[in-house]
Protein backbone atom coordinates (compact mmCIF):
# COMPACT_ATOMS: atom_id res chain seq x y z
CA UNK A 1 0.00 0.00 0.00
CA UNK A 2 2.66 2.09 1.00
CA UNK A 3 4.30 1.72 -2.56
CA UNK A 4 1.00 2.39 -4.57
CA UNK A 5 0.98 5.37 -2.57
CA UNK A 6 4.07 6.52 -3.22
CA UNK A 7 4.00 5.95 -6.51
CA UNK A 8 0.23 7.72 -6.68
CA UNK A 9 2.25 10.77 -5.12
CA UNK A 10 4.74 11.06 -7.10
CA UNK A 11 2.45 11.25 -9.81
CA UNK A 12 0.45 13.68 -8.62
CA UNK A 13 3.91 15.64 -8.06
CA UNK A 14 4.66 15.42 -11.93
CA UNK A 15 1.57 15.89 -12.96
CA UNK A 16 1.38 19.38 -11.00
CA UNK A 17 4.69 20.25 -11.85
CA UNK A 18 3.53 19.90 -15.67
CA UNK A 19 0.55 21.86 -15.36
CA UNK A 20 3.05 24.57 -13.30
CA UNK A 21 5.34 24.51 -16.43
CA UNK A 22 2.61 24.77 -18.63
CA UNK A 23 0.78 27.79 -17.03
CA UNK A 24 4.05 29.60 -17.50
CA UNK A 25 4.72 28.73 -20.94
CA UNK A 26 1.27 29.85 -21.82
CA UNK A 27 2.23 33.57 -20.00
CA UNK A 28 5.35 33.63 -21.93
CA UNK A 29 3.93 33.32 -25.55
CA UNK A 30 1.18 35.69 -24.31
CA UNK A 31 3.83 38.18 -23.51
CA UNK A 32 5.45 37.68 -26.65
CA UNK A 33 2.08 38.11 -28.79
CA UNK A 34 0.85 41.00 -26.44
CA UNK A 35 4.32 42.90 -25.95
CA UNK A 36 4.73 46.44 -27.19
CA UNK A 37 6.59 46.31 -30.31
CA UNK A 38 8.33 49.46 -29.10
CA UNK A 39 8.70 48.39 -25.90
CA UNK A 40 11.64 47.50 -24.23
CA UNK A 41 10.30 45.76 -20.95
CA UNK A 42 12.26 42.00 -20.65
CA UNK A 43 10.75 38.99 -20.19
CA UNK A 44 10.69 37.90 -16.28
CA UNK A 45 10.49 34.64 -15.22
CA UNK A 46 8.12 33.41 -12.42
CA UNK A 47 9.11 29.69 -12.26
CA UNK A 48 12.37 28.70 -11.51
CA UNK A 49 13.96 25.63 -13.88
CA UNK A 50 16.70 25.24 -16.55
CA UNK A 51 14.40 25.58 -19.51
CA UNK A 52 12.31 28.32 -18.60
CA UNK A 53 15.16 30.43 -17.88
CA UNK A 54 16.62 29.48 -20.98
CA UNK A 55 13.48 30.63 -23.41
CA UNK A 56 13.72 33.75 -21.24
CA UNK A 57 17.00 34.47 -22.24
CA UNK A 58 16.43 33.87 -25.90
CA UNK A 59 13.22 36.31 -25.42
CA UNK A 60 15.10 39.38 -24.02
CA UNK A 61 18.52 38.72 -26.43
CA UNK A 62 15.61 39.78 -29.02
CA UNK A 63 13.96 42.40 -27.24
CA UNK A 64 17.66 43.81 -27.04
CA UNK A 65 18.56 43.55 -30.71
CA UNK A 66 15.42 44.93 -31.52
CA UNK A 67 16.57 48.09 -29.07
CA UNK A 68 19.55 48.67 -30.77
CA UNK A 69 18.44 48.41 -34.43
CA UNK A 70 15.67 51.17 -33.50
CA UNK A 71 18.04 53.27 -31.72
CA UNK A 72 19.98 52.73 -35.16
CA UNK A 73 17.53 53.33 -37.30
CA UNK A 74 16.47 56.91 -35.21
CA UNK A 75 20.24 58.14 -35.58
CA UNK A 76 19.93 57.56 -39.37
CA UNK A 77 17.00 59.10 -39.58
CA UNK A 78 17.96 62.40 -37.18
CA UNK A 79 21.50 62.34 -39.85
CA UNK A 80 19.25 62.38 -42.66
CA UNK A 81 16.83 65.16 -41.42
CA UNK A 82 19.79 67.41 -41.11
CA UNK A 83 21.76 66.34 -44.31
CA UNK A 84 17.88 67.86 -45.66
CA UNK A 85 18.36 70.34 -43.94
CA UNK A 86 21.32 71.45 -45.36
CA UNK A 87 20.28 70.55 -48.76
CA UNK A 88 17.57 72.50 -48.89
CA UNK A 89 19.84 75.37 -47.57
CA UNK A 90 22.15 74.94 -50.35
CA UNK A 91 19.62 75.09 -53.35
CA UNK A 92 18.39 78.71 -52.42
CA UNK A 93 21.53 80.44 -52.03
CA UNK A 94 22.13 80.09 -56.09
CA UNK A 95 18.52 80.06 -56.70
CA UNK A 96 18.51 83.38 -54.87
CA UNK A 97 21.63 84.50 -57.17
CA UNK A 98 19.84 83.33 -60.33
CA UNK A 99 16.80 85.19 -59.48
CA UNK A 100 18.94 88.62 -59.02
CA UNK A 101 20.84 88.27 -62.25
CA UNK A 102 17.31 87.98 -64.10
CA UNK A 103 16.25 90.97 -62.63
CA UNK A 104 18.95 93.06 -63.31
CA UNK A 105 18.43 91.91 -66.76
CA UNK A 106 14.96 93.16 -66.54
CA UNK A 107 16.69 96.65 -65.14
CA UNK A 108 19.05 96.92 -68.20
CA UNK A 109 16.10 96.36 -70.72
CA UNK A 110 14.56 99.04 -69.37
CA UNK A 111 17.61 101.07 -69.53
CA UNK A 112 18.26 100.29 -72.60
CA UNK A 113 14.97 101.10 -73.79
CA UNK A 114 14.76 104.58 -72.37
CA UNK A 115 18.03 105.46 -74.47
CA UNK A 116 16.41 103.98 -77.22
CA UNK A 117 13.33 106.44 -76.61
CA UNK A 118 15.81 109.31 -76.12
CA UNK A 119 17.64 108.57 -79.63
CA UNK A 120 14.55 108.24 -81.38
CA UNK A 121 13.57 111.63 -79.97
CA UNK A 122 16.55 112.92 -81.22
CA UNK A 123 16.79 111.51 -84.77
CA UNK A 124 12.78 112.75 -85.37
CA UNK A 125 13.99 116.17 -84.43
CA UNK A 126 16.99 115.72 -87.31
CA UNK A 127 14.70 114.64 -89.66
CA UNK A 128 15.16 110.63 -89.59
CA UNK A 129 14.15 108.48 -92.04
CA UNK A 130 11.13 106.09 -91.62
CA UNK A 131 13.56 103.49 -92.35
CA UNK A 132 14.80 104.10 -88.83
CA UNK A 133 11.63 104.47 -87.19
CA UNK A 134 10.29 100.95 -88.23
CA UNK A 135 14.20 99.58 -86.86
CA UNK A 136 13.06 101.12 -83.58
CA UNK A 137 9.90 100.36 -83.79
CA UNK A 138 10.72 96.06 -84.17
CA UNK A 139 13.66 96.68 -81.34
CA UNK A 140 10.57 97.62 -79.36
CA UNK A 141 8.74 94.99 -79.82
CA UNK A 142 11.46 92.23 -79.69
CA UNK A 143 12.36 94.19 -76.18
CA UNK A 144 8.58 93.83 -74.87
CA UNK A 145 8.64 89.89 -75.65
CA UNK A 146 12.28 89.73 -74.13
CA UNK A 147 10.85 91.37 -71.19
CA UNK A 148 7.72 89.13 -71.26
CA UNK A 149 9.58 86.10 -71.39
CA UNK A 150 11.82 87.09 -68.39
CA UNK A 151 9.32 87.77 -66.47
CA UNK A 152 7.81 84.53 -66.82
CA UNK A 153 10.89 83.34 -65.74
CA UNK A 154 10.80 84.85 -62.58
CA UNK A 155 7.39 84.19 -61.56
CA UNK A 156 8.87 80.01 -62.35
CA UNK A 157 11.54 81.12 -59.94
CA UNK A 158 9.63 82.28 -57.45
CA UNK A 159 7.25 79.35 -57.52
CA UNK A 160 10.56 77.47 -57.22
CA UNK A 161 11.82 79.40 -53.90
CA UNK A 162 8.54 78.54 -52.72
CA UNK A 163 8.91 75.04 -52.84
CA UNK A 164 12.38 75.22 -51.12
CA UNK A 165 11.00 77.57 -48.58
CA UNK A 166 8.57 74.75 -47.36
CA UNK A 167 11.15 72.39 -47.57
CA UNK A 168 13.52 74.63 -45.56
CA UNK A 169 10.62 75.35 -42.86
CA UNK A 170 10.04 71.41 -43.20
CA UNK A 171 13.42 70.28 -42.40
CA UNK A 172 13.87 72.58 -39.48
CA UNK A 173 10.11 71.83 -37.72
CA UNK A 174 11.63 68.38 -37.70
CA UNK A 175 15.28 69.60 -36.76
CA UNK A 176 15.92 67.37 -33.63
CA UNK A 177 18.61 69.85 -32.55
CA UNK A 178 15.97 72.41 -32.61
CA UNK A 179 15.36 74.53 -29.21
CA UNK A 180 12.45 75.64 -28.60
CA UNK A 181 11.53 78.32 -25.69
CA UNK A 182 8.01 77.68 -24.47
CA UNK A 183 6.40 80.86 -22.38
CA UNK A 184 2.50 82.12 -22.25
CA UNK A 185 1.85 83.62 -25.28
CA UNK A 186 -1.63 85.86 -25.76
CA UNK A 187 -3.48 84.30 -28.67
CA UNK A 188 -4.99 87.29 -30.30
CA UNK A 189 -2.42 89.17 -30.85
CA UNK A 190 0.08 86.32 -32.41
CA UNK A 191 -2.91 85.47 -34.71
CA UNK A 192 -3.64 88.66 -35.37
CA UNK A 193 -0.18 89.64 -36.86
CA UNK A 194 -0.15 86.95 -39.23
CA UNK A 195 -3.51 87.79 -40.34
CA UNK A 196 -2.32 91.40 -40.33
CA UNK A 197 0.74 90.25 -42.89
CA UNK A 198 -1.48 88.28 -45.00
CA UNK A 199 -4.39 91.27 -45.39
CA UNK A 200 -3.15 92.03 -49.04
CA UNK A 201 -3.58 88.19 -50.15
CA UNK A 202 -7.29 87.93 -48.31
CA UNK A 203 -8.10 91.28 -50.03
CA UNK A 204 -6.21 90.42 -53.62
CA UNK A 205 -8.52 87.25 -53.52
CA UNK A 206 -12.21 88.97 -52.92
CA UNK A 207 -11.88 87.13 -48.93
CA UNK A 208 -12.16 88.31 -45.24
CA UNK A 209 -11.62 86.42 -41.78
CA UNK A 210 -14.13 86.49 -39.06
CA UNK A 211 -12.82 86.04 -35.47
CA UNK A 212 -14.21 84.95 -32.95
CA UNK A 213 -12.86 85.08 -29.40
CA UNK A 214 -14.83 83.62 -26.22
CA UNK A 215 -11.68 84.99 -24.19
CA UNK A 216 -9.62 88.11 -25.22
CA UNK A 217 -7.29 86.91 -22.81
CA UNK A 218 -7.19 83.78 -23.61
CA UNK A 219 -2.99 82.22 -23.67
CA UNK A 220 -0.62 79.24 -25.28
CA UNK A 221 1.95 77.70 -23.63
CA UNK A 222 4.29 77.97 -26.77
CA UNK A 223 7.29 79.02 -28.82
CA UNK A 224 7.12 82.16 -29.97
CA UNK A 225 8.25 81.81 -33.03
CA UNK A 226 7.02 78.28 -34.12
CA UNK A 227 3.80 78.94 -32.49
CA UNK A 228 3.51 82.03 -35.84
CA UNK A 229 4.74 79.29 -38.76
CA UNK A 230 1.98 77.29 -37.43
CA UNK A 231 -0.55 80.23 -37.97
CA UNK A 232 0.71 81.23 -41.32
CA UNK A 233 0.99 77.91 -42.45
CA UNK A 234 -2.74 76.58 -41.87
CA UNK A 235 -3.87 80.32 -43.19
CA UNK A 236 -2.17 79.87 -46.56
CA UNK A 237 -3.31 76.48 -46.25
CA UNK A 238 -6.96 78.73 -46.37
CA UNK A 239 -5.85 81.04 -49.04
CA UNK A 240 -4.64 78.18 -51.36
CA UNK A 241 -6.76 75.49 -51.24
CA UNK A 242 -10.49 77.06 -49.66
CA UNK A 243 -12.77 79.40 -50.75
CA UNK A 244 -15.22 82.44 -49.00
CA UNK A 245 -14.20 83.79 -45.82
CA UNK A 246 -12.02 82.15 -43.42
CA UNK A 247 -13.61 81.74 -39.65
CA UNK A 248 -11.64 81.51 -36.82
CA UNK A 249 -12.94 80.57 -33.45
CA UNK A 250 -11.70 80.47 -29.89
CA UNK A 251 -13.67 78.15 -27.45
CA UNK A 252 -11.79 77.13 -24.17
CA UNK A 253 -8.39 76.01 -24.93
CA UNK A 254 -9.14 74.50 -28.73
CA UNK A 255 -8.50 77.52 -31.35
CA UNK A 256 -10.79 76.52 -34.86
CA UNK A 257 -10.05 77.92 -38.50
CA UNK A 258 -12.57 76.89 -40.71
CA UNK A 259 -13.29 77.87 -44.94
CA UNK A 260 -15.79 76.77 -47.50
CA UNK A 261 -14.03 74.20 -49.90
CA UNK A 262 -15.05 73.06 -53.32
CA UNK A 263 -17.45 69.77 -52.89
CA UNK A 264 -14.98 67.90 -55.47
CA UNK A 265 -11.95 69.23 -53.33
CA UNK A 266 -13.54 67.63 -50.38
CA UNK A 267 -14.44 64.70 -51.31
CA UNK A 268 -10.66 63.84 -52.60
CA UNK A 269 -9.25 64.90 -49.33
CA UNK A 270 -7.64 61.82 -47.03
CA UNK A 271 -8.59 63.68 -43.43
CA UNK A 272 -5.75 60.82 -42.43
CA UNK A 273 -3.15 62.08 -44.00
CA UNK A 274 -3.68 65.93 -44.17
CA UNK A 275 -0.39 65.96 -42.07
CA UNK A 276 2.22 63.70 -43.77
CA UNK A 277 4.82 65.43 -45.63
CA UNK A 278 4.13 66.05 -49.28
CA UNK A 279 0.66 64.97 -49.45
CA UNK A 280 -1.63 66.71 -51.32
CA UNK A 281 -5.43 66.62 -52.33
CA UNK A 282 -4.80 66.96 -55.97
CA UNK A 283 -3.38 63.69 -57.69
CA UNK A 284 -1.73 65.73 -60.50
CA UNK A 285 -0.26 67.89 -58.31
CA UNK A 286 -0.65 70.89 -60.86
CA UNK A 287 -2.04 73.16 -57.72
CA UNK A 288 0.57 75.17 -55.93
CA UNK A 289 2.19 74.21 -53.24
CA UNK A 290 4.88 71.38 -51.88
CA UNK A 291 2.85 69.40 -49.09
CA UNK A 292 4.47 70.58 -46.80
CA UNK A 293 3.00 73.12 -45.28
CA UNK A 294 0.75 71.53 -42.77
CA UNK A 295 3.20 68.87 -42.17
CA UNK A 296 5.62 71.38 -40.98
CA UNK A 297 2.94 72.69 -38.64
CA UNK A 298 1.81 69.42 -36.77
CA UNK A 299 5.81 68.59 -36.27
CA UNK A 300 5.57 72.02 -34.49
CA UNK A 301 2.55 71.37 -32.94
CA UNK A 302 3.79 68.14 -31.62
CA UNK A 303 7.12 69.26 -30.02
CA UNK A 304 5.25 71.41 -28.23
CA UNK A 305 2.48 69.33 -26.72
CA UNK A 306 -0.26 70.78 -28.75
CA UNK A 307 -2.62 68.79 -31.03
CA UNK A 308 -3.74 69.96 -34.15
CA UNK A 309 -6.11 67.97 -36.08
CA UNK A 310 -8.52 68.10 -39.06
CA UNK A 311 -11.75 67.32 -40.64
CA UNK A 312 -13.78 67.90 -43.63
CA UNK A 313 -16.86 67.66 -43.84
CA UNK A 314 -19.47 68.44 -47.45
CA UNK A 315 -18.13 71.87 -48.06
CA UNK A 316 -16.24 72.85 -44.92
CA UNK A 317 -12.87 71.84 -43.96
CA UNK A 318 -11.44 72.76 -40.36
CA UNK A 319 -8.19 72.46 -38.80
CA UNK A 320 -8.38 72.80 -34.69
CA UNK A 321 -5.12 73.43 -32.71
CA UNK A 322 -5.45 72.70 -28.96
CA UNK A 323 -3.90 73.01 -26.01
CA UNK A 324 -3.31 72.68 -22.10
CA UNK A 325 -3.39 75.87 -19.85
CA UNK A 326 0.08 77.86 -19.69
CA UNK A 327 1.37 77.74 -15.89
CA UNK A 328 0.37 80.12 -13.28
CA UNK A 329 1.79 83.79 -13.32
CA UNK A 330 4.33 84.79 -10.58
Amino acid sequence: MELIACIIGIAAGACAVAFLYERELARMARFVRQRDRLSNQPLAVSLPGPGVVRVADAVNAEVDVARVERQAARQEQQAFQRDLAGFAHDIRTPLAGARGFVQLACDDLAAGEAAAGAGAASAAGAAAGAGEAAGAGAADVRAASVRRYLAAATRRLDDMNDLLDALYVYTQAIDPDRTLHLEPIALQPALAQVLVDRFADFEAQGRAVHLSFEDQSAEILADREALARIFSNVVENALRHGRGDVDIDQHGRELRFSNAVDPAVASAIDAGRLFERFYRADPSRTTPGAGLGLASAKSLADSMDLALAASVEPGRFTITLAWQRPPDKC
